[in-house]
């Protein structure tokens, strides 16, 4: 199966390193803007081969996977479009569907079969530096086929996601947008405004240096590719600005539980730490 990863990133690099864990199977090629990058890849052992003409690089493809900032993936359909042999299978591992999902069903030519791609796996830090062969293993990896996509096409995507050891699950566009503007895309957002709160006030000086672990492990999430939760922010906007919504009112039931009774305030916590206990079980 010949496979060609476009951007070699954490998450690019990661895909290469993974899938070479299965010998024979996958021969990848590799694309990055910069040779060095590309280099390194080999080097490292997430691709077989570093190509830095784009539509070489995807000249003989089964498995196209563009794994660069959403923003950047119509500009990756446009140049490839001609370049795609029939029967190929184009995907992306971008954190948000339906505007990814537009761009392919407009540029990408007939006879190619789109299956969008998310990994919910990550890091704070980028770069092919960060790669690694395990990142993906027990994750949840959504797919999300086009209108014209063929079950020959699902599942061998559906393979690959295993030979990466995650878990896929098939959902459409709309859904898995909306749904992870609740569970990823709002978790930034906090977390940059939980950091710019402390930051940004007068006591910022003497109280950093009493922050520990607790306001770490909150603000986590700030230190993330600012280019790629750009991107997320642009193409999902509404349904983020929707749980901004559903986050402010329940932040304003925890402001008015303040006045309530000391009864009333520890029922609410004990609520909320037996739903996330629940969750965590499963």
């Amino acid at each position: 199966m010949r496979v060609c990863i476009i951007g070699l990133g954490l998450i690019g690099g990661s895909l290469g390193m993974a899938l070479k864990r299965t010998p024979g199977k996958y021969k990848i090629a590799g694309y990055a803007r910069r040779s060095i990058t590309g280099y390194q890849a080999v080097k490292m052992g997430a691709i077989d081969t570093f190509e830095g003409d784009l539509e070489l690089a995807v000249r003989d493809a089964n498995i196209v996977i563009a794994a660069t900032p959403i923003l950047a993936v119509r500009e990756v359909f446009q140049t490839i479009a001609g370049s795609l042999k029939k029967g190929c299978i184009v995907s992306d591992v971008g954190s948000t569907k339906r505007q990814i999902a537009s761009w392919a069903k407009s540029l990408l030519p007939r006879g190619t079969e789109f299956v969008g791609g998310h990994p919910m796996a990550g890091k704070e830090k980028a770069g092919i530096d960060y790669a690694e062969a395990g990142l993906f293993e027990g994750c949840t990896y959504c797919l999300v086929p086009g209108p014209a996509a063929s079950q020959s096409a699902v599942l061998t995507m559906r393979e690959m996601v295993e030979d990466l050891r995650a878990k896929p699950v098939l959902m459409e566009a709309e859904e898995h947008d909306r749904l992870v503007a609740a569970i990823s895309h709002l978790p930034f957002m906090v977390s940059c405004a939980l950091f710019s709160s402390a930051w940004e006030s007068d006591d910022w000086k003497k109280a950093k240096a009493l922050a520990s672990s607790g306001f770490r492990d909150t603000t986590r999430l700030a230190s993330g590719d600012p280019t790629m939760y750009r991107d997320i922010c642009l193409t999902n906007r509404k349904n983020i600005k929707a749980r901004l919504k559903a986050f402010s009112a329940s932040l304003k039931k925890l402001e008015d539980r303040l006045n309530d009774e000391d009864e009333d305030l520890l029922k609410a916590f004990h609520s909320v730490r037996k739903g996330r206990d629940e969750w965590l079980a499963e």
